[in-house]
């Protein structure tokens, strides 16, 4: 910037630094903040080129157009950014207790938007029983998750709030 000095490493670094934080912005969903597909299929790449066992969970979710056409638009947003606040808590929640039973700091879980209403759940390492365990934790995450309010003022008589649930199957792990 115009009237600011730095140490040509200084700014090489600042520079560097704001361009990665342009491609992390790139490749995340803008309105759940969640990687993208392209992360996604990345991550896939990566690990099996690694040797590392994947396990994938795909994952819709249940009535969203109920949000949508009762609800209206936004209700069916709200929904959308809870199922991924939700999925992203379930990568969380697996991931830390993996490495704390593994050790494997390269271990990755992370969460993913596909589009639309469709998401994914991906491990990079974990075991045999991963598969299990991230159905398990998504089944308890929806038991606790609360209901989605109506927002504005459309179709007000014919919406009930509903908690969110998804369709999902899991693969994994694989290793080729």
């Amino acid at each position: 910037p115009r009237g600011t000095v730095f140490v040509a490493g200084e700014w090489w670094d600042a520079e560097l630094a704001e361009l990665n934080l342009e491609i992390d912005k790139a490749n995340r969903d803008t309105m759940t903040g969640l990687n993208g597909r392209g992360r996604l299929f990345k991550q896939l790449e990566t690990g099996l080129a690694a040797g590392k066992a994947i396990t994938t969970m795909y994952i819709d979710m249940a009535f969203l157009k109920y949000f949508d056409k009762e609800g209206g638009g936004e209700t069916g947003n709200i929904a959308i950014r809870k199922a991924a606040e939700m999925l992203d808590g379930v990568a969380l929640d697996l991931q830390k207790q993996l490495i704390e039973e593994t050790g494997d700091k390269d271990l990755v879980v992370d969460a993913y938007r596909i589009g639309g209403d469709e998401f994914s759940l991906a491990v990079t390492g974990g075991g045999a029983d991963t598969a299990a365990r991230l159905s398990r934790l998504l089944r308890e995450r929806e038991k606790a998750g609360g209901a989605i309010p109506l927002q504005g003022k459309k179709a007000a008589g014919a919406f009930y709030s509903q908690k969110l649930s998804f369709n999902f199957g899991t693969m994994g792990p694989l290793t080729e």
